[in-house]
């Protein structure tokens, strides 16, 4: 089942695996009295896990798509309920970390140049988007 959220990373993200990265996220539920914060753990494949783990820190909001995996087991016979959120796409939300990684779109896709007013001067997001597709775009084109 698809599921989208906003959370904040509670733990930097781990790479497991060239094409694994795990971390920890936090969201709220309930107002007022009934609040609570309620943690789970994520896991993101490929790109979208390799965008995470350069691009995202602790305490950072991420707004996100994926679907929740049942991880549960038995364990000395009580059964452990558990389960994952695995990301499939996500966006940054609020500020940028302090140290400007940069921002990204739903697809982990990043730009961590700034935009250029006038377009003349090719930004790190330009270049990397012609190197990866072919086709030629400028930042004025990005509606981020």
């Amino acid at each position: 089942m698809k599921s989208l959220g906003l959370a904040r990373l509670v733990v930097d993200p781990q790479v497991k695996s060239n094409d694994v990265v795990t971390f920890r996220i936090a969201y709220d539920t309930g107002y007022g009295d009934n609040k609570k914060s309620t943690f789970m753990n994520c896991i993101a494949f490929k790109k979208v896990g390799e965008v995470i783990a350069k691009n995202v820190a602790k305490g950072q909001m991420l707004f996100f798509e994926g679907q929740v995996q049942d991880n549960s087991y038995e364990k000395e016979g009580v059964k452990i309920k558990d389960y994952q959120m695995v990301i499939n796409s996500f966006s940054f939300v609020g500020d940028k970390k302090p140290s400007d990684r940069g921002n990204s779109d739903f697809n982990g896709n990043t730009e961590t140049g700034s935009k250029s007013g006038s377009g003349s001067t090719p930004s790190s997001l330009e270049t990397k988007y012609k190197a990866e597709t072919g086709v030629n775009i400028t930042t004025d084109q990005i509606p981020f």
